[in-house]
């Protein structure tokens, strides 16, 4: 496992300029992007800023809908974007019941998770990376993400 130092944003332009740094390791297929902190800490908008930067405009939060879905191309590879926010489930059953499982069978894809502390990690297939943003609220316009990232062999 890789770790960063956690780093300070200001602004949405501030993590605009995160995502872009990070973007290359983000893209990849078989990724998984984890994301946890508190409501309003910058999960949606960090996923808003990659879909942006990608091309897509109207990313949506899906947290009535639970997922969304998106096609994204960088660099000439295109891949599938699941995006979950895991926010209103409350169990296995529920997880199960949102397909989240069936989404590892595309292996042109990257799943991005919100509210991940609701998942299991040992449950997660070995094969696919794991990239882990933790979100804090430092105050109105300030966030913390600390990253780690879990390197597939």
């Amino acid at each position: 496992m890789k770790s960063t130092i956690p780093q300070t944003l200001n602004s949405i332009s501030e993590l605009n300029a995160y995502v872009r740094k990070y973007l290359p390791v983000l893209y990849k297929p078989k990724q998984i992007i984890l994301l946890s902190g508190e409501m309003g800490s910058g999960k949606t908008e960090f996923v808003k800023q990659i879909l942006s930067l990608l091309g897509d405009h109207l990313a949506t939060s899906p947290s009535f809908a639970i997922h969304n879905s998106y096609q994204a191309t960088y660099n000439g590879v295109e891949l599938a974007i699941e995006h979950l926010d895991l926010f209103r489930l409350n169990s296995e059953e529920d997880l199960q019941s949102v397909g989240f499982w069936d989404l590892f069978e595309n292996e042109q894809a990257i799943i991005i998770v919100e509210w991940a502390n609701k998942l299991e990690p040992s449950r997660l297939p070995r094969s696919w990376g794991q990239l882990v943003f933790e979100f804090k609220t430092i105050n109105d316009s300030t966030r913390s993400i600390h990253f780690e990232m879990n390197i597939v062999k």
